[in-house]
């Protein structure tokens, strides 16, 4: 087992140098790096070749991107055809449990009627064991009652009603905040 280990280890090693090798050949990033490592902006030319600089970045990113899908496609639609059939499997088996254990549910319950001590349970059997205990559950009755130290702040609404045009929300300080933006252009 250890043995197998190591041999699939050193197979996925070699796969893993070879793609590297391939996305390298493919896209050389080293004269990038190398200029915008230590770039200075002192005047608007300086800025206009920082940005061409950043733009060429995104492309490259890009290309990389695309070079990465290329390579590991097979891998990732085995991958989705291999998890598909496990998901089917699971799914009848858990349906199996599921109904299985609802049955044991019923049958606990009609034992209950002839043994009136017959809270605390365990059924033993060679794969395993059942057991039925007592335990606490809860559910809501009155949102408004809950207290604060239970809720939750949903951020996803919070922006959603500042997109739409909110401005003041009580407890929540909402300010505006500068982002830059870069547009790459095809070509």
């Amino acid at each position: 087992m250890d043995f197998e280990k190591t041999v699939l280890g050193m197979i996925q090693k070699k796969k893993i140098n070879e793609a590297s090798q391939e996305l390298e050949s493919h896209i050389d990033i080293k004269p990038i790096v190398e200029k915008a490592e230590n770039f200075e902006i002192a005047c608007e030319q300086d800025a206009k070749q920082a940005l061409s600089m950043s733009l060429q970045a995104r492309k490259l990113k890009k290309a990389l991107e695309e070079k990465r899908s290329e390579i590991v496609r097979p891998h990732i639609d085995f991958q989705r055809a291999v998890n598909s059939f496990a998901k089917e499997y699971t799914a009848t088996l858990e349906k199996i449990e599921e109904r299985l254990k609802g049955k044991l549910e019923i049958w606990l319950e009609a034992q209950k009627t002839f043994q009136p001590n017959f809270c605390d349970l365990m059924i033993e059997v060679e794969d395993g064991k059942l057991t039925q205990k007592e335990e606490i559950d809860f559910c809501i009755e009155d949102f408004d009652l809950i207290p604060p130290n239970y809720l939750k702040v949903d951020e996803k609404k919070i922006k959603e009603a500042i997109k739409m045009g909110m401005r003041n929300i009580p407890g929540i300080k909402i300010f505006p905040k500068k982002t830059i933006s870069m547009r790459v252009n095809n070509g």
